[in-house]
This record gives C-alpha cells, sequence and structure tokens, in this order.
C-alpha cells in the first residue's frame, strides 16, 4: 500500500523541475518594547557664594552635565545631557530604573528610583550638593 508521500518521494529522486524561494518581510520596524520618556531636572545647590539669606533660594539648574538610566542590573538603558536650565529627557523601556548624575566627585547627587511606565506624569527633580559653603 502506498502513502500520500510516495508520490513526492519518487519526484524528489528525479530531481527538482524549480526552485521554491520564500520571503518574508516585516510591514515596518519590530519594536520589542513600547519605549516611555522621563523628563526632570537636576538642580545643584547652594549655587550662590557667600551666606545664604533666609528665605532667597540658592538653588540653580545643573548645565550641562549626563543623566543616565541605569537597569536594576547596573546597565546602562539611555543617557541625556542636561540643558541650561538642568532640564533633561530621555526614553526607556518598561522596567525598574535608578537616574544617575555623572558629576565631579566633589557634587554629591541623589539616586532616584523610578518604574516605567510612570504611573503618571509628574515633574522628577534630582538634588544635588554642590559642597560650596
Amino acid at each position: 500500500m502506498a502513502d500520500a508521500f510516495d508520490g513526492a518521494r519518487k519526484a524528489a529522486r528525479r530531481g527538482p523541475k524549480f526552485v521554491l524561494v520564500a520571503a518574508c518581510w516585516a510591514a515596518g520596524p519590530v519594536l520589542s518594547e513600547p519605549l516611555h520618556t522621563v523628563t526632570g531636572a537636576v538642580l545643584l545647590s547652594p549655587a550662590c557664594g557667600g551666606a545664604q539669606r533666609e528665605g532667597a533660594s540658592c538653588e540653580s539648574g545643573y548645565a550641562a552635565v549626563e543623566v543616565r538610566l541605569i537597569d536594576s542590573q547596573g546597565r546602562m538603558q539611555a543617557s541625556a545631557r542636561t540643558d541650561v536650565k538642568g532640564r533633561f529627557s530621555l526614553d526607556g523601556p518598561g522596567g525598574a530604573y535608578s537616574l544617575r548624575v555623572m558629576a565631579p566627585k566633589v557634587v554629591r547627587c541623589a539616586v532616584p528610583a523610578l518604574t516605567l511606565p510612570l504611573k503618571s506624569a509628574a515633574a522628577l527633580s534630582i538634588a544635588c550638593d554642590s559642597g560650596m559653603r
């Protein structure tokens, strides 16, 4: 009794009559995960010399410093430079992260933790101590 593949086997022994080439195209770029935006500002304080007056703000934006989005394994996922007012914006996939400011050793900055996507829009600011007294 011959099975359904006998004809195909015999044809294969005689050699192929044609070659079928198949190709697959993606409809567009395939993203494994959507990116989420983190925006905020890095603030340096105190930023003025001399004695600080009570009630006076001695805080300014920390310009031209790198802010890094670090994942739970310590790998950098994204980075951005702050503008002249200390503002930054960077994109990263969903997950748990910390933000690190790459400042000189004399400046100490907080290391805030965050989870993307953010539950709600919020102004994120990172406080840095200039060490100026």
